[in-house]
Parts: C-alpha cells; structure tokens; sequence
C-alpha cells in the first residue's frame, strides 16, 4: 500500500497556528539552526521549479533539520510527537502540478487546506487525502506527483521520521 493513515490530530488547532504566518508560498517549520531563514531550502524559481542550492547536497537530514522555526506550540509539539525532520509547510497554487519523481524516503503528510481535486499520483493509482485530522505516511520512494486540479491553494505539512 502506498498510503498509510497513522494518526489523528486537531486540524482546527494546526489552522489556528497558521493564520498568523504568511502561507502564500512553502516554508521550513523546522531548520539546520533555530535563526534559519524559513523559505533557506525551499526555493523556487519563476515558474515553480525547485532550486537546491548544492551548498546543501548531503547536509540536510531529518536528523539535522530539527529546529522549530516558529512559535507554534501545537504543531511544534506534533512534529515532535510524530518524530519528523525536515518540517515544511507545502503550498501548491492553483492548476499546478509536481514533477512525477521519487524520493530517498517515505513523507507524512498533514492535509491542512485541499479539496476533491487535489490529489497524488502514485505510480497508476489517484490518493485523495481529506484535510480532516488524519496522519498519512506516503510511500514516495514511488514514482509520484500531486496535482492541484482546482482553482485553491493546497497546503500540506510534510516531513521525514527520523
């Protein structure tokens, strides 16, 4: 099975969190140090292609990427009780989609904002993962995308068990 669901948390808190934070782009909620710029590792360009600084290539882990960027009680307290690394807030605009690509390891993921027409592509199988509460490990050492197909915002937290 490529999708796992784990764990159930308070949606409504983790919202709550958020409001104050400017959630119009992807950020780190968790970084290499406690002063870290949030949007270090998560860079775009113009037409929403990743860019990796190599700087990075083999430094950023889940087990180095632990620091809580902000003053989030609750979803700082999650991500320590699940045990993730590499914490992100993940934002997919409207009508936009991944590349379809693997990972060195399985995500969770928190569905916080999306809808019937978000959804993952994981080899031939469509996941709809409903923004209620539930914990999902997603097997994405599969080759996978997402895809926003509707006219919202998508946002995720997604992160790596260490």
């Amino acid at each position: 099975m490529h999708i796992e669901k784990i764990e159930i948390i308070d949606i409504q808190k983790i919202k709550s969190e958020l409001e104050g934070l400017d959630c119009s782009a992807q950020f780190c909620l968790q970084g290499l140090h406690k002063d870290q710029d949030p949007k270090e590792l998560v860079s775009h360009d113009e037409n929403f292609n990743y860019v990796w600084d190599s700087k990075y290539n083999g430094k950023v882990t889940a087990n180095n990427c632990i620091y809580p960027l902000f003053d989030l009680p609750y979803i700082n307290s999650m991500i320590n009780q699940l045990n993730l690394g590499y914490t992100k807030l993940m934002v997919l605009k409207p009508r936009r989609c991944y590349t379809y690509h693997t990972d060195k390891s399985p995500r969770i993921h928190i569905p916080i904002i999306t809808n019937e027409n978000n959804f993952f592509i994981i080899e031939d199988t469509i996941y709809r993962l409903p923004a209620d509460g539930t914990v999902y490990k997603v097997d994405t050492t599969k080759m996978h995308s997402f895809v926003n197909a509707s006219n919202k915002t998508r946002l995720h937290i997604v992160g790596i068990q260490r």
